[in-house]
């Protein structure tokens, strides 16, 4: 078996450049009129299902990520043979007010019909496109999307329009704890009594979920269905980050610069003891920050090391005491270089103008090489050394002129300093720029002074990752955000419980994500680590918790992303039956290949061996 990254090109490129909050795809449609009748052709009296032959989906538009969650949908052969023989009008259930009144499974069947009925090696799939938009309106236009996001939607719409459940019963009262098999099943049975087709017995699987209340020590369990399995990624939980401890008492204190490699679940207050016990400084206190689109800002103790993608911050010291601050860069004239680190100043409440040029001259009074008695900082201002003005970037407008645009105002000789130098939690930048013309000058090299520590060695990378790897992640427990917290029944509040997931019964056609795209904040990333997978026999049974061990399963489609979030592209890659060759779907181009990528793939597509009786069923 050979897996290893493919790349695909996309061969239609896009028809002017956009930009997408999320996935953006530079792709267009080729020689496809917009209309739903170049998609549904008339069928020939003597017509055959052609197997043997691929057919392509043309790009609308950026609709990759559709093409491909279609072509592996397509190639769920029970399923396409279902609505290719007219079985499945049988089962429209155009009252369901959870479905689309049976558009989207006709729109569906109309494209698989008219694929095995073309003699093009493409169709553009126009009717369903917009069918799915005018019942999910996230899809409307020409924006590219999630593939398998828009996988869930059409299974859960195909499922409702094929719902045989008219009358749905109501349950008072939650399921009695009891034995894992009792509230499984009843569980099931409640599931199966409002949800009938074959998309549930196709897809339909289910997990347990168990909450533990880190108080009363109480477990609540509860059993419940998923049509596609979300799986996380692991990673190397090693990361290397640069602190840099700028000291306060820069004239006798030199910098240190730390090389830590240690667990990404480590908090930065956890950083910020290792440094200072390595320097000897016991409780001090410190301002951690980091670095995000230009601008520093200052991070919580709490905060994870895997949620900051830079790989460095800063620790100010902060003399005890010291709540409000600001940090001072130093320029020279016309260089948008720092000369050295930034540094801290304390404010006091009772500070004005005047006392804060006084503190920073006395900042930078050991580095001047020649300095008079009478000299101070109204003299070195006057006399054209150096100049201390106001940084705006960190806010939307200056405090002093109000320009949106201000390119630094002198701050100030004599006045009271205004309240917003005292915000909470919040900081201002000052800037001294050292003119060129200036006879007094500091020695910038002292300023620039650093001393080396590494902290601890460094760690053997992991090796690639299997897909057992992440079942295993999938059923790590873990604690509940702040934000999600659980109402526990004995306490009688809302606590920060424990969770764990558990597979618990399998379905014949497993669809397994995997979570590559994360996010932290506003923040988001893909993961583009390599996941190994079996394209044959692959086993649940030490996954799966029931005693009834599950089948084995073989892959038969993988819907791939390639690319990042600013510029990917979604395919598709599946397997030909009866001839046993796997196929790449770029749009409309069917290529033959011998690669599956670990890289790019997104959404994998297993099928039990045990499908026989749902076959005949189904037939």
């Amino acid at each position: 078996m050979q897996l290893s990254e493919h790349k695909v090109q996309c061969k239609e490129p896009k028809r002017k450049f956009r930009i997408f909050n999320i996935f953006s795809c530079f792709c267009r449609p080729k020689n496809v009129s917009d209309t739903d009748d170049d998609m549904i052709k008339p069928l020939p009296s003597s017509f055959q299902t052609k197997s043997s032959k691929f057919v392509g989906l043309h790009n609308l538009g950026n609709t990759c990520f559709m093409n491909s969650a279609l072509q592996c949908l397509i190639h769920t052969t029970i399923l396409t043979s279902y609505f290719t023989s007219g079985a499945y009008k049988n089962k429209l259930n155009k009252i369901n007010p959870l479905g689309t009144k049976g558009r989207l499974a006709d729109a569906y069947a109309e494209m698989l019909i008219s694929m095995q009925g073309t003699t093009e090696n493409a169709i553009a799939p126009w009717k369903l496109k917009k069918t799915i938009a005018q019942f999910a309106p996230q899809f409307l236009g020409h924006s590219q999307h999630d593939s398998q996001e828009l996988l869930l939607f059409l299974i859960s719409g195909i499922h409702e329009d094929l719902n045989q459940v008219y009358k749905k019963p109501n349950y008072e009262n939650d399921v009695k704890e009891g034995s894992d098999q009792d509230m499984a099943q009843e569980s099931w049975n409640r599931h199966v009594s409002h949800n009938q087709s074959i998309i549930v017995e196709l897809m339909h699987g289910q997990y347990k979920s168990t909450l533990h209340c880190p108080n009363c020590k109480k477990f609540s369990y509860a059993f419940d269905p998923f049509s596609c399995l979300s799986l996380p990624i692991p990673q190397n939980t090693q990361k290397k980050i640069q602190t840099v401890f700028i000291p306060f008492n820069a004239s006798t204190e030199i910098i240190t610069n730390f090389t830590f490699i240690t667990d990404s679940q480590t908090k930065i207050k956890d950083l910020v003891v290792k440094c200072l016990e390595y320097l000897k400084k016991g409780n001090g206190e410190v301002a951690v920050m980091n670095n995000q689109n230009g601008c520093p800002y200052q991070m919580q103790g709490e905060t994870l090391l895997e949620e900051i993608r830079s790989v460095s911050i800063l620790m100010f010291e902060r003399p005890n005491g010291c709540k409000n601050f600001v940090l001072l860069n130093v320029y020279k004239e016309n260089s948008y270089s720092l000369e050295c680190y930034s540094r801290l100043v304390c404010l006091d409440i009772d500070d004005t103008y005047e006392s804060l040029h006084n503190k920073v001259f006395d900042f930078f009074k050991p580095f001047f090489p020649k300095l008079s008695p009478e000299d101070n900082a109204y003299t070195l201002i006057a006399q054209g050394s150096y100049k201390l003005t106001y940084d705006p970037n960190r806010q939307n407008s200056c405090y002093f002129c109000k320009e949106k645009r201000c390119k630094g105002c002198d701050i100030p000789m004599i006045g009271r300093l205004v309240k917003c130098f005292y915000a909470n939690e919040s900081f201002f930048i000052i800037n001294a720029i050292f003119l060129k013309s200036s006879k007094k000058t500091i020695e910038f090299t002292n300023l620039k002074k650093m001393t080396q520590a590494k902290l601890p060695q460094e760690t053997t990378q992991r090796k690639s990752p299997t897909i057992y790897d992440c079942l295993n992640t999938f059923s790590l427990p873990e604690t509940l955000h702040k934000n999600n917290l659980w109402y526990c029944p004995t306490c009688k509040t809302h606590v920060q419980a424990t969770k764990k997931l558990e597979l618990y019964k399998v379905p014949p056609i497993l669809v397994i994500h995997f979570k590559r795209f994360k996010c932290y904040g506003t923040l988001r990333e893909k993961l583009t680590i390599p996941i190994e997978f079996p394209i044959k026999d692959l086993d649940l049974s030490e996954h799966v918790i029931n005693e009834e061990k599950p089948p084995l399963y073989d892959l038969y489609a993988v819907s791939n992303h390639f690319g990042a979030l600013a510029g990917g592209h979604y395919t598709a890659t599946v397997l030909d039956e009866n001839s046993g060759k796997w196929y790449t779907c770029n749009d409309s181009e069917i290529l033959e290949t011998r690669d599956i990528s670990e890289v790019a793939s997104y959404v994998l597509f297993y099928k039990s061996r045990n499908l026989s009786n749902l076959i005949i069923k189904y037939s």
